[in-house]
């Protein structure tokens, strides 16, 4: 009996000091970029946008409430096409795009409204992306005279870009350890001759480090303010909205190979600026309010 409880007592040391020391482990995180690399990512999108004041917002009302609501996604292989000391090239080719667009909840045919993510599909994309995560330099491989709306690059930029990688930290961290980010991006809609922007600011926390399929990953929970400006388009409503929203998010980052496997994402915006495009319109007392969500996942 003495010795199996001696030997409880040896087990019982080992696994606390065991724990210890992975609780205590710290980690640099890093993107790594290497030539001919390639990852294809699953990715998706919903936007509901949801406001009094009909009768100036939507084109088929005179009274009432405006509910409008898009969803959309689509597979890209991200593919390393350039590497500097500073910085690496990424040129994503967009596959089985998909979209919906809603008004009251209701579908809008594609007779109506044919302006879907299907128009993307075979085209690429390219970005510049720093060690750190930063995404620059968002452009398509293609004359958007092409497509059916030339405003839907910039859409797909606008939700796309501030969700292919987080700020990461430039120390060693261990879980627990929390640091901060700041995004900002300036989307041009050139229909509009106007811009569209996001800025995030962020708080991330290493939640803690995993094994997955036999990886070593990096658990990271986001909380974060978003200041957004863009255009909603459906068949009765174009509107240019702005306003600042809270959520909260996950990401999972591969320590080893320095690449993003998956990340999600949702926020609220409870007070939203309305301007109606034509014209120009002000909307008061809208009382807009706005829901985005967007999830990203390593297809491996």
């Amino acid at each position: 009996m003495v010795r199996y409880r001696l030997l409880y007592l040896i087990i019982s040391f080992v696994l606390v000091v065991s724990a210890g020391t992975v609780y205590a482990e710290k980690v640099t995180l890093n993107f790594v970029y290497k030539s001919g690399q390639s990852n294809l990512y699953k990715n998706s999108w919903t936007l509901e946008y949801y406001s009094g004041r009909a009768d100036l917002i939507d084109d088929d009302k005179t009274s009432g409430t405006v509910d409008v609501r898009t969803y959309g996604k689509w597979k890209s292989t991200e593919a390393v096409t350039a590497i500097s000391a500073e910085a690496a090239t990424v040129t994503a080719t967009v596959q089985n795009a998909e979209s919906t667009v809603m008004e009251d909840r209701v579908q809008i045919s594609e007779t109506n409204f044919p302006y879907l993510l299907d128009m993307f599909n075979g085209r690429t994309f390219s970005w510049i992306v720093s060690p750190t995560g930063d995404v620059t330099g968002f452009k398509p491989g293609f004359k958007t005279y092409e497509v059916r709306r030339e405003a839907a690059v910039s859409d797909l930029q606008q939700l796309w870009v501030p969700e292919i990688h987080p700020v990461l930290p430039r120390r060693e961290v261990g879980s627990g350890d929390s640091w901060n980010g700041i995004r900002r991006h300036e989307i041009p809609i050139p229909t509009l001759q106007d811009k569209g922007s996001v800025e995030i600011n962020s708080v991330y926390v290493l939640k803690r480090l995993a094994k997955k399929k036999g990886r070593r990953v990096a658990l990271i929970d986001e909380t974060r303010q978003m200041r957004y400006r863009g255009w909603i388009f459906s068949n009765a409503v174009s509107i240019m909205v702005e306003g600042t929203g809270e959520g909260k998010g996950k990401w999972t980052i591969d320590v080893n190979r320095g690449i993003v496997i998956g990340h999600e994402i949702n926020m609220s915006f409870k007070e939203v600026d309305v301007t109606v495009i034509r014209g120009n319109v002000k909307v008061e007392n809208a009382g807009a309010k706005m829901k985005l969500t967007f999830k990203r996942e390593m297809d491996d």
